[in-house]
């Protein structure tokens, strides 16, 4: 969906929301393999996102339980995806009660390898970047210089 998003021309609330009805009409889940903690988890994927602060854009907590500070990332899976479960996410988005809402499972790690059936798009910080089948995800601690 980032890709589309990218399309769309402009940015905002309303466009992600056209967005995001159409291509739910359109989206297969792909099978992916996760590797983290020692753990190993196969399952569909509908949307895959890894998180160290609480919201996308637009006030939209896909991690409301993230916390900037505690060197993990917060993976957020969701599967399959029928309609109810849709809502179910889209309200716990807007509410910030994704965990409780059944529409998510969440685990923290500070780095993550991913295999996927077939590419998946994704986005740093709301930009698209590419389509990819295996990659890694980690955390650098401290890699950030900030100039005040």
């Amino acid at each position: 969906m980032s890709k589309m998003f990218a399309r769309a021309g402009t940015r905002g609330l309303s466009t992600y929301v056209k967005v995001a009805l159409r291509e739910y009409r359109r989206y297969q889940p792909t099978p992916i393999e996760v590797e983290l903690n020692d753990q190993h988890l196969e399952t569909n994927c509908y949307v895959l996102a890894f998180a160290n602060a609480a919201q996308y854009g637009n006030n939209a907590y896909i991690a409301p339980r993230a916390d900037i500070q505690d060197g993990l990332l917060d993976l957020c899976l969701i599967d399959g995806l029928s309609w109810p479960r849709a809502v179910r996410v889209g309200l716990g988005l807007a509410l910030g009660t994704l965990p409780t809402s059944g529409g998510a499972v969440y685990h923290t790690s500070c780095h993550i390898t991913v295999k996927a059936a077939r590419p998946l798009g994704f986005h740093v910080d709301g930009d698209y970047v590419t389509d990819e089948t295996d990659f890694v995800v980690s955390l650098a601690p401290l890699a950030l210089e900030v100039a005040v």
